[in-house]
């Protein structure tokens, strides 16, 4: 089983760096990933599995194929007991709902993200469901509230981006968490 969870995970990161690199003639590699994690019964890769295969989805645009992994993800990673995680899939899953206009569900999920990442402190992913909670008040039509929500969390955030201290989302490999804050700062105004 301990080789199998090590192909399992080798075959998620395989997926993701070559759809990344443009090359998705060589990717399907997470779903091989998630049928190894569910015939071995762990919820928690499935999880993991589920989660990356939405992203993947997300990114390529296929939104409703986005949707349905994300909820398996939340759904796994409630059953194994995983709340950080499930909150992680929560806000990803949230992000796509604010985008396609599906507000009320967005509210609770991000909402509930939010309580727990900020009580498991998971700063990045906490910044994160920030972010896409202040998203969410801006397509309410709650300019004010959106933009003192994320003024505030900007001014939460360290002054020197990249340092150990700023959120992965601010500095990581796509860099997109400051100009997506931005943004949502400028929309709001």
């Amino acid at each position: 089983a301990g080789d199998d969870l090590a192909l399992a995970r080798a075959q998620l990161v395989l997926d993701w760096a070559h759809r990344v690199l443009g090359r998705a003639d060589e990717a399907g590699l997470g779903e091989q990933a998630l049928a190894t994690y569910e015939r071995l019964g762990d919820l928690e890769g499935s999880g993991m599995a589920s989660n990356n295969l939405g992203g993947i989805a997300y990114f390529e645009g296929r939104w409703h194929d986005a949707e349905r992994w994300y909820r398996r993800a939340l759904a796994n990673y409630h059953r194994c007991g995983n709340d950080a995680a499930a909150a992680v899939s929560a806000s990803n899953l949230g992000e796509l709902l604010v985008s396609r206009g599906a507000l009320s569900e967005a509210g609770a999920l991000l909402r509930d993200a939010v309580r727990v990442l900020r009580a498991s402190n998971a700063l990045d992913d906490l910044f994160f469901a920030e972010v896409q909670l202040g998203r969410l008040l801006l397509e309410q039509g709650d300019g004010a509230s959106a933009l003192a929500h994320l003024r505030a969390l900007a001014a939460s955030l360290p002054q020197s981006t990249g340092s150990p201290a700023a959120p992965v989302y601010l500095w990581g490999p796509h860099g997109s968490g400051k100009t997506y804050l931005l943004r949502a700062l400028a929309d709001a105004a």
